[in-house]
């Protein structure tokens, strides 16, 4: 009892009663999928608590002793919007809950995290720690980003379908002048403390914030002999992340501080990272999900994948060799500077020629591949 009352003290209340819907969105709105008007949609907001539900819930508690009131809520709100389809992705869990009430309600699943044989024993325990569930993970359908995610999420009793990223895919962008020569996408978590002025304090530093800064050495150096113009893609601009780092009020400033210490002059601002990106001319990573998200648009992008030899990058399963078009796993800095300066020299319609050959992930504008699926099942 004590749970519930904390957790209506924490959520906002809803009074009105709920009403049917074609398609339910189980993804905390992850990637603000859009339908025709004539497809009624529902988000589910689980901040909301919905006081008809609630109370119907309680009631069943009273003739079932051994469920939770977790399940109750969860079990009576299906009932009462009763949808066609349920949406939703793999690390919530939502739709592994619906399925195991709801057996024969359709679901699709599509694909939050990039996955490598780096992940194999922990990904499952992962997806279902909080599930509860002794049966298989189910969905009627699971759109994964690539080919390999079929083999790797081969723990899930599903229908796969190659669809790149949902997220990735329903995000619009406008074609831009560039403006900047190179941005660097990121991957700041927290303050790193410097160390007389500088990120030489590399033994108390995240391996990725220790390659993020020896790149933007790098860079800055580039900089300065070629003239060229630095941009960042913040991590405290991504609407998607920030989350996870409400503890964290003054990210920003550290994240710039950060970065300050290593690159004398780079651009940021508050525009969701995509649209920097379309002003840049090439693409800088370490190994982001944003990096593979752009380079399926067909955007110069280069992966610096300096610490390879542990594992854990995106690339690991889906390229092969040291460097390659769009990847680079040499930790030379001579070398590194060669790379950056032949993409950037390199013909933009060459490079999508190139591209179209060996791309590890499809761009479905607009997710035609997700939404033909829905008006077929509905």
């Amino acid at each position: 009892m004590k749970k519930i009352i904390q957790k209506i003290k924490n959520s906002k209340l809803e009074f009105s009663k709920l009403k049917n819907a074609d398609v339910l969105l189980l993804d905390d709105n992850y990637a603000k999928l859009k339908f025709n008007k004539d497809i009624k949609v529902k988000l589910q907001d689980r901040n909301k608590i919905n006081l008809i539900v609630l109370i119907k819930a309680i009631k069943d508690l009273l003739f079932l002793k051994n469920k939770k009131i977790s399940d109750s809520y969860f079990i009576n709100y299906i009932n009462e919007i009763n949808p066609k389809i349920s949406i939703g992705h793999e690390y919530n869990g939502q739709v592994f809950r619906l399925k195991k009430f709801f057996p024969n309600k359709k679901t699709i699943l599509y694909q939050l995290a990039d996955q490598s044989d780096f992940f194999l024993k922990t990904s499952k325990k992962l997806i279902s720690r909080n599930l509860n569930l002794k049966e298989n993970l189910k969905s009627d359908y699971f759109l994964v980003k690539n080919t390999y995610s079929k083999s790797f999420y081969n723990f899930i009793e599903t229908k796969f379908i190659v669809a790149g990223s949902i997220k990735n895919n329903e995000t619009k962008t406008k074609s831009s002048n560039k403006e900047f020569d190179i941005m660097f996408i990121s991957q700041f978590r927290e303050k790193v403390q410097d160390y007389c002025g500088t990120n030489n304090n590399v033994g108390s530093m995240r391996t990725i914030d220790t390659f993020s800064s020896f790149i933007c050495k790098i860079l800055n150096t580039l900089s300065k002999k070629y003239n060229k113009k630095i941009a960042v893609a913040l991590t405290s601009n991504r609407k998607d992340k920030m989350k996870n780092f409400e503890s964290q009020p003054n990210l920003k400033e550290n994240e710039k501080d950060f970065f300050k210490r290593d690159l004398e002059n780079f651009y940021y601002d508050d525009t969701e990272n995509t649209t920097l990106a379309e002003k840049s001319k090439l693409i800088v990573t370490i190994n982001s999900t944003l990096g593979l998200e752009l380079l399926s648009r067909g955007m110069k992008v280069i992966f610096f994948d300096l610490y390879h030899f542990i594992g854990g990058s995106p690339l690991e399963n889906l390229v092969e060799g040291k460097t390659g078009l769009f990847w680079f796993r040499e930790n030379k800095k001579d070398l590194i500077e060669k790379k950056i300066i032949e993409v950037l020299e390199t013909n933009h319609e060459d490079w999508k020629n190139n591209l179209n050959k060996i791309n590890p992930m499809i761009f479905d504008e607009d997710n035609k591949i997700l939404k033909d699926l829905v008006y077929k099942l509905l």
